[in-house]
């Protein structure tokens, strides 16, 4: 997926380096390679200027996923700047089916040359997604022991009593067929989420186990609130201060 806005310089430009970087030097003389496919969605929808280059991954993202290559829109004669890279490049002119390599996944580049809007210069390689297998969950009873605790933090402590009751109404609290590992929710709470003032840990060993003890926290939380089991820490103001800071590149919009 290439830059392609389709102008005198900016076009023979990237030709050139397209068919340097994967056809230059030891390469140059091999029969073998097959044709690069080049392709704009510019052709389709414009210049879409700050835009560009999420409009040409999207593009590129569904061609993946549907193993077709789409056409390129208005080409009738090819730019005579462009003749001499173009023997191992080719312009798609109607959709073509994509064909892969066995055992290896489709791969597509997406180039974006910025020089006129503040001389950003982006390259992404994007490849088909293959699913592996998922394998089968042991049942709960023949996992490993969770062994870190269930911690859960909030703001206030009203806060952390309505966090743990929503989620003790959670259907994989609930339904033991369902198949997430403690473990990983053990894992997420711990290390994946902000730690906040008011926070309480609990300990579980199974999806009952644990929806109970929560329940049973709730209730006795409820009625008083000094529960001992809340832990109520303090923030750092000096550190939570916002501060200023002043951003001057000279490079317009981006920086």
């Amino acid at each position: 997926e290439g830059h392609g806005t389709g102008t005198p310089a900016g076009d023979p430009i990237e030709a050139e380096a397209i068919s340097t970087s994967f056809f230059g030097g030891d390469m140059a003389d091999d029969a073998d390679l097959p044709p690069l496919l080049v392709g704009s969605v510019k052709t389709v929808i414009g210049h879409s200027e700050g835009a560009a280059g999420i409009a040409a991954i999207m593009k590129t993202s569904l061609a993946l996923q549907k193993s077709v290559v789409p056409p390129n829109l208005h080409f009738n004669e090819l730019n005579p700047k462009i003749r001499q890279f173009y023997e191992k490049l080719v312009v798609p002119t109607s959709a073509c089916e994509w064909k892969g390599v066995e055992g290896q996944p489709r791969r597509a580049s997406v180039n974006r040359y910025v020089f006129g809007f503040g001389g950003a210069n982006a390259h992404v390689i994007l490849e088909s997604y293959q699913a592996s297998p998922v394998p089968h969950r042991a049942a709960e009873s023949d996992t490993i022991p969770v062994c870190v605790p269930f911690v859960f933090s909030a703001a206030s402590s009203q806060s952390l009593i309505a966090q743990l009751s929503q989620f003790s109404e959670w259907p994989g609290t609930k339904d033991e067929s369902s198949d997430f590992d403690l473990r990983d929710l053990a894992f997420t709470l711990h290390s994946r989420r902000s730690s906040l003032p008011f926070s309480v840990s609990i300990t579980a060993t199974t999806r009952h186990m644990l929806r109970q003890r929560i329940v049973n926290f709730v209730e006795k939380a409820k009625k008083d609130s000094s529960d001992s089991q809340i832990v109520r820490g303090s923030r750092n103001s000096a550190a939570q201060r916002p501060k200023i800071l002043g951003i001057f590149t000279g490079q317009g919009a981006q920086w």
